[in-house]
């Protein structure tokens, strides 16, 4: 418990109203920092170009995964799946080990012949 003034002097209207209000001022106790993750302006869709550029460039990776296109050419996790199922199906790319939907571990067609 608090302590208890001494007997004789008693706090003032005053003095309990300043004593609340300085103490209101340093709010809650906050129990988390509260970091906020920077939302990503990812694409969509690629544009002419980007795609181009992505279909070359892509296939000469030793290591291909949804993560590192999605780094890479600011795409989203969608788009980057069905971009290389787009690169399967024309055997530019081929996937390591057994394919598991939600980590594809890839490498391009002619890193394996190395």
């Amino acid at each position: 418990m608090g302590k208890q003034p001494a007997t004789g002097t008693k706090k003032t209207k005053d003095a309990i109203s300043k004593a609340a209000s300085s103490s209101s001022k340093q709010g809650k106790k906050k129990w988390t920092k509260g970091r906020v993750k920077d939302k990503k302006d990812n694409a969509v869709y690629f544009e002419s170009e980007q795609f181009k550029k992505f279909c070359d460039e892509v296939p000469k990776q030793k290591l291909i995964t949804y993560t590192n296109l999605m780094e890479k050419y600011r795409i989203s996790g969608s788009l980057a799946r069905k971009a290389i199922n787009h690169l399967l199906e024309k055997n530019l790319i081929e996937a390591v080990g057994e394919f598991y939907h939600k980590m594809g571990v890839f490498t391009g067609a002619n890193q394996k012949k190395k």
